[in-house]
């Protein structure tokens, strides 16, 4: 990736209006941390409690899972299960953060960001 930071911040302002479907609270904080500007739906409850409340901000979904065994089980599930319920469902913008930044668990992006920014990359350059 010719410029990962730039990269990274242009995915983290694209969630920005977005409904993004999160694991919990503390996913939450990690992208609001990182000043994103979304519509956050926890993927707490039975499947028909989260799609009625996913079904109040549209229908469009952007999945926001971790990408550990459980997370990527979630991922697979919430994508057939949203879009039988007749949601777009779109899973490409978290697996594209994933790729910039390396994260696991979305608790993480925002540490992994704060490495990336520690590094002093610069126009695809490391400053130090």
């Amino acid at each position: 990736m010719k410029n990962r930071l730039a990269e990274t911040e242009k995915l983290l302002h694209s969630l920005d209006g977005k409904v993004l479907l999160v694991e919990g609270k503390h996913d939450v904080a990690a992208l609001k941390a990182l000043g994103v500007k979304a519509h956050f739906v926890s993927a707490n409850g039975t499947p028909l409690s989260i799609a009625k409340r996913l079904e109040e901000t549209g229908k469009k979904v952007f999945l926001m899972l971790d990408f550990d065994k459980e997370g990527l089980r979630k991922q697979s599930f919430f994508k057939a299960f949203l879009e039988e319920q007749g949601f777009s469902v779109d899973g490409v913008l978290a697996r594209k953060l994933r790729g910039a930044l390396g994260f696991t668990s979305v608790e993480e992006i925002e540490r992994k960001y704060a490495d990336l920014k520690e590094k002093g990359e610069l126009h695809g350059k490391n400053v130090r």
